[in-house]
């Protein structure tokens, strides 16, 4: 999900989501709540959005190599030696926030990265 609605800045990583998500952030972080210092939710009082924002966890200098931050988001090549459960799960995070599932078979999505749609597109073939 970092790929598509995902902010890196300093020590702290934050989601923009809709606000009827975040249960579903915070369900996901609960078995890595030992891996970082904090979590703060903000809901906006003038839209249906909301951000989630995680201090201090230990994977984020990993994060930033493998998934770059800002502009320069991407997939690492590194990335698609992994196993097949964590290449789900990155679609998946990518497939929520920036697209849909449509069907068992079908997906849609969309991003301002060319390069990312690219490797989402690698890792579904």
């Amino acid at each position: 999900m970092y790929l598509s609605e995902g902010t890196l800045r300093n020590e702290e990583l934050t989601f923009s989501l809709h606000k009827d998500e975040i249960n579903d952030v915070i369900e996901w972080l609960t078995p890595y709540r030992k891996e970082y210092r904090s979590h703060r939710i903000y809901y906006s009082k003038t839209s249906k959005t909301a951000t989630i924002t995680i201090n201090g966890w230990t994977r984020l200098e990993w994060l930033e190599k493998k998934f770059g931050k800002g502009k320069n988001k991407k997939i690492d090549s590194s990335i698609f030696s992994y196993s097949s459960s964590f290449l789900k799960g990155v679609l998946f995070g990518y497939v929520y926030g920036d697209g849909s599932f449509l069907d068992k078979y079908s997906i849609s999505c969309v991003g301002v990265r060319r390069q990312i749609i690219e490797q989402i597109r690698r890792i579904i073939i």
